[in-house]
């Protein structure tokens, strides 16, 4: 009786910090590339203003690549991430592709509170874009094109 009780609690809690899910067939999951090594990331309160979730996206794609870019509370800077297909690669600071692309992103705002999300700009194909807001936590679908 007591493995089964066990056993519930464990699923409880891997459906509960599985907001956004994982990589599958065509959906690609984005992660912060600082979530183990930051100050706001963790099992902080929920009332804490500023924190990191680990998940930034879920990308469903259709041979699609597009590039992603959110600013780091950590860093305090914008990162960009580009994905294509299931591969993901986080784009340097300092290369002369992050100079290029950056004013070539679009912003994605929140769909409840307008709060912006992150920034976008789609190379080739159609993308759905699932991500939650950091400000009310509203998860949110958008068709990227």
């Amino acid at each position: 009786m007591k493995m089964h009780v066990n056993r519930n609690r464990h699923i409880k809690k891997q459906a509960k910090h599985s907001d956004l899910g994982e990589n599958g067939p065509g959906i690609t999951v984005v992660r912060c590339p600082h979530a183990r090594t930051c100050r706001f990331s963790g099992a902080q309160s929920k009332q804490v203003r500023t924190r990191c979730r680990g998940v930034l996206c879920r990308v469903n794609h259709w041979e699609a690549c597009l590039i992603i870019g959110f600013k780091c509370q950590w860093l305090r800077k914008q990162i960009l991430v580009e994905v294509k297909g299931n591969e993901i690669r986080y784009i340097s600071r300092h290369s002369s592709e992050h100079q290029e692309v950056l004013p070539r992103l679009k912003q994605l705002s929140c769909q409840v509170c307008e709060h912006r999300v992150l920034d976008y700009h789609v190379i080739y194909g159609d993308a759905i874009i699932d991500v939650k807001c950091s400000r009310d936590g509203h998860l949110s679908s958008y068709s990227i094109k």
